[in-house]
C-alpha cells in the first residue's frame, strides 16, 4: 500500500506551531503517512522530531536543511512570514523522486477531522483532470461583492493573470510527477525574477502565476479560512465537526498575545495543550505594546475572561521577557 506524502516548510520561529499542526494531523488519521520537512535549522526541531517519529501513524519522516542560500526572496521585510514560505519551490530537491503526489500544508494549519477520504478523492480527481495542482479558490475576478471591478482588475493585472480565479496555497495537492516533468522549479524561479516588484503574497503569487487557469478547485473543508475573529457565517461547533483543515491565514494568529482572548484561538490552543504541560502558547511581537496589553488586562480585570488567567499571565510575562523584538 502506498502512503500519502505531506510536506511542511518552516524555520525555528514556527517549530511549536508546526509540531502542533503535525500532531493534530496524526491524531485524526487512520493510516500511516510520510512527512517531509524542509527547515532552515533542523537541529532546532530535533526534540519535536523525536516525538513525531514514535507516532503510530508515521510511516516515515524526513527533515532536510534548506541549503540553497543564493536567492533573494522578496516581500519579507516586516512580514509575518519568513523566507521558509518560499522553500516549497525547491520541493523536488528534498522530496523522494518516486513520489507521485505530494500534499503541502502551511504550519498554521490545524487538522480537526480525518482529511484522508477527501484527500484520496482529490488525488483521484486530479489524476482524471490531468491538472498539476489542486487548491481552494480564494478570489475571483468577477466577484464584485468583495471588491470593485477596478480593484479586481488591478489585483489580477499585477501578475498578468489570464484566468479568473486566484487560489490560496496554504493547502496544495500536487501532481508531483507533473511538477517535476514540467520543470516547475525553474518556472517558479523565472516568475520570481520577472515579477519580483509586483509580488504581494510571496510564493502564493508565484504559484498562481505558474498554474494560471490550470488548477483544480478543492473542497473548502481541506483549506477552511478562519480569521481569529468570530465569523457569523459559521458557528464554532460547525467548524469543529465539519472541517478537516482549519487555516489561520493572515497576520492575526491564535498564539499572538492580543488574539488569544478570542474563541477561535481555542482551536489552536486546545491542540497545543495536547503536546505541552502549559495551558497557552503565547508569542509577543512588540515588547512595549505587549506590556501595555498585559497591564490593561490586569487593570480592567479582563484577565479573568481567560480559561486559565494565572497561567496566561505567567506565560505572557515569560514570552515578553524572552522576546527578541
Amino acid at each position: 500500500m502506498s502512503h500519502l506524502n505531506f510536506l511542511y516548510c518552516f524555520d525555528e520561529n514556527y517549530n511549536t506551531q508546526a509540531f502542533v499542526s503535525i500532531n493534530s494531523l496524526l491524531k485524526n488519521i487512520d493510516e500511516k503517512v510520510n512527512i517531509y520537512i524542509i527547515h532552515k535549522n533542523p537541529a532546532s526541531f530535533i526534540n519535536y522530531y523525536n516525538a513525531i517519529i514514535k507516532n503510530e501513524n508515521i510511516n516515515d519522516i524526513k527533515i532536510s536543511e534548506f541549503k540553497l542560500k543564493n536567492h533573494d526572496f522578496p516581500k519579507l521585510k516586516n512580514a509575518h512570514v519568513s523566507e521558509a514560505t518560499y522553500y516549497r519551490i525547491f520541493a523536488e530537491e528534498y522530496v523522494d523522486v518516486d513520489i507521485d503526489f505530494l500534499i503541502y500544508l502551511d504550519a498554521d494549519i490545524i487538522c480537526l477531522n480525518n482529511p484522508l477520504p477527501l484527500l484520496h478523492e482529490t488525488i483521484l480527481n486530479l489524476k482524471n483532470t490531468v491538472k498539476p495542482v489542486a487548491a481552494r479558490t480564494e478570489g475571483m475576478r468577477n466577484d464584485y461583492e468583495n471588491w470593485t471591478k477596478e480593484e479586481a482588475e488591478k489585483f489580477f493585472r499585477r501578475l498578468d493573470l489570464k484566468g479568473n480565479n486566484y487560489f490560496n496555497a496554504g493547502v496544495l495537492v500536487m501532481n508531483f510527477n507533473m511538477w517535476k516533468d514540467n520543470d516547475t522549479q525553474k518556472s517558479l524561479l523565472s516568475i520570481l525574477e520577472k515579477y519580483k516588484k509586483n509580488i504581494i503574497y510571496w510564493d502564493q503569487d508565484l504559484l498562481n502565476k505558474a498554474f494560471d487557469n490550470n488548477f483544480m478547485d478543492m473542497s473548502n473543508s481541506l483549506n477552511f479560512n478562519l480569521g481569529i475573529f468570530d465569523n457569523p457565517s459559521y458557528t464554532y461547533e460547525y467548524v469543529k465537526e465539519n472541517i478537516c483543515f482549519l487555516h489561520f491565514s493572515g497576520k492575526g494568529k491564535p498564539w499572538n498575545l492580543e488574539f488569544i482572548q478570542y474563541k477561535n484561538s481555542n482551536f489552536y490552543q486546545d491542540e497545543f495543550r495536547e503536546i505541552s504541560s502549559k495551558k497557552y502558547h503565547v508569542v509577543t511581537n512588540k515588547k512595549l505594546s505587549s506590556f501595555f496589553f498585559i497591564i490593561k488586562n490586569l487593570i480592567n480585570l479582563r484577565i479573568f475572561d481567560y480559561d486559565y488567567p494565572l497561567e496566561f499571565f505567567k506565560v505572557s510575562i515569560k514570552s515578553l521577557v524572552t522576546s527578541k523584538k
